[in-house]
């Protein structure tokens, strides 16, 4: 099997102890964790909050203005997207810390910024629609 070490235990490969003893590591992995709860709860919030009897505009260009619309269940599409980034993230930083630390490094410096990014378009998403649903009312 390809992630079984040599005592035949899966969670060693994954799960580096040394890892969580690095203050940089815990720090950015509870800011990061903080982000995604705060992405969750928003997009459950607009989840109930949005009165929606057309389609969401998911996705806003200044060029092109609303280029992709879907309907309310598409909103969870940005936050399982930051679920599947952190973990993957976090993974490969736990794989990697041993072998190339400063690549772990920048894999876990990065998540932070990355969720800020992923939170702000999640605003911006809602804030438009936001606009097009209270103004049916």
């Amino acid at each position: 099997m390809i992630f079984v070490d040599k005592e035949n235990h899966f969670l060693r490969f994954f799960y580096n102890i040394q890892a969580w003893h690095n203050r940089f590591f815990v720090y950015n992995f509870f800011i990061s964790f903080t982000l995604l709860l705060i992405i969750w709860g928003a997009m459950i919030w607009a989840f109930f909050r949005i009165n929606t009897e057309t389609f969401l505009s998911l996705h806003y260009s200044i060029y092109f203005g609303v280029d992709w619309i879907g309907t309310e269940w598409g909103l969870f599409f940005f936050s399982i997207i930051s679920i599947i980034i952190f973990l993957i993230n976090y993974l490969l930083a736990g794989i990697l810390y041993n072998k190339k630390r400063e690549l772990s490094y920048f894999l876990i410096g990065s998540l932070p910024l990355l969720e800020a990014f992923m939170l702000v378009a999640i605003i911006l998403v809602i804030y438009i629609n936001w606009g097009s649903s209270t103004s049916s009312i």
